[in-house]
């Protein structure tokens, strides 16, 4: 009997981990991977929606900016995206090169 209850302490343990994980580090996060899904069909507005909730959930989500500058991107709102661009490499996140050199291009910027 003591052994089950062990079992039953384990495993509550490791649930309510996967919780806390989830609640405070937005693990799992669906909006995220709402956004991507979005992404990669074209639905930007859709995608951009999405990648906002998970920010709400994690302000600190450095590839939801990043994702989210790429939908600005592609909607043609280069100043959105480069506020995004600039909030992800704040956090610490290297934006791929290509795509500093697609924006600066489309926008018309230096940086």
């Amino acid at each position: 009997m003591r052994v089950q209850n062990k079992e039953t302490f384990k495993r509550a343990l490791l649930r309510s981990g996967t919780l806390v994980c989830l609640f405070l580090a937005g693990c799992g996060d669906r909006s995220y991977d709402l956004g991507h899904a979005h992404m990669k069909r074209g639905l930007y507005d859709r995608a951009i929606s999405d990648f906002n909730k998970a920010l709400e959930i994690n302000p600190e989500h450095a590839m939801a900016y990043n994702n989210r500058g790429n939908a600005y991107y592609n909607k043609r709102k280069y100043d959105k995206a480069w506020e995004d661009v600039h909030k992800t490499q704040d956090l610490g996140y290297q934006v791929h090169p290509e795509s500093l050199k697609s924006l600066r291009e489309a926008s018309g910027r230096e940086k």
